[in-house]
């Protein structure tokens, strides 16, 4: 059995929806939590599972990374980014890394909630688009320093299951495929067997496979008229 303990500041509404699959079921339940923002959660798992918590309207969400164990999560709803999980090796170790960037997490969060802010209340302004240009390029170069941060953290824990977590957080939905598979080079062990490790790995061959400058694959088929196509038949040739 596991145990989400929760305390969330700044609930503007008190229920909290928790969703998590359980082999092949996708499962959405409501918390209700107290004037105060605590609450809790209990039900039964027989491997880690992975429970998304979502507040305020889905406006803001963290994930918590669960075994039969007593889970605590706090921190503040409109900072979700900084929210603490504690109760395994997991959470307490992504904890530490979002602590350890605790302030460039709160500043991207700050430019984020701006640019909402200013769009939902000027959304012609030319001095809105000019500003938030301005916070855009700020949000990207916060992003690229939390991405760098990951990759040491990665090149320091090559063989845990947080380090994958950051892999799929900051690399897996990169343009840069190379990035991906630079990652995933540094990590080492059991944790390359995982269900998280192989389908990361799946996916940075899927991407090298499919980039620029990426040799073709070499096939032959046999067109509607009957003619052979194979790979050497488009040699130097572009699409």
């Amino acid at each position: 059995s596991i145990a989400l303990k929760g305390d969330i500041s700044n609930l503007d509404d008190p229920e909290v929806l928790v969703s998590y699959f359980a082999a092949d079921t996708f499962t959405i339940d409501t918390i209700t939590s107290n004037k105060q923002g605590k609450f809790t959660y209990k039900n039964t798992i027989d491997t880690l599972t992975v429970f998304s918590l979502y507040f305020n309207n889905q406006s803001s969400s963290v994930m918590v990374f669960a075994n039969p164990n007593k889970i605590s999560i706090k921190g503040d709803a409109q900072i979700s980014d900084l929210i603490k999980v504690n109760g395994n090796e997991i959470n307490d170790e992504l904890s530490l890394f979002k602590e350890s960037n605790k302030d460039l997490l709160e500043q991207r969060t700050l430019l984020l909630r701006n640019l909402k802010e200013e769009k939902e209340s000027n959304p012609t302004s030319n001095d809105r688009i000019l500003a938030n240009t301005d916070n855009i390029a700020k949000i990207n170069s916060f992003n690229k320093e939390l991405t760098l941060n990951a990759e040491e953290y990665v090149k320091k824990n090559p063989t845990k299951m947080s380090s994958l977590i950051l892999i799929n957080e900051f690399f897996a939905n990169s343009e840069n495929p190379n990035g991906l598979g630079r990652v995933m080079e540094y990590m080492q062990g059991d944790v390359l067997k995982s269900k998280m490790g192989l389908k990361l790995k799946a996916y940075s061959e899927k991407i090298n496979r499919s980039a620029e400058g990426t040799s073709m694959p070499y096939f032959r088929l046999v067109d509607k008229t009957g003619d052979t196509i194979q790979a050497y038949d488009y040699r130097g040739n572009w699409s």
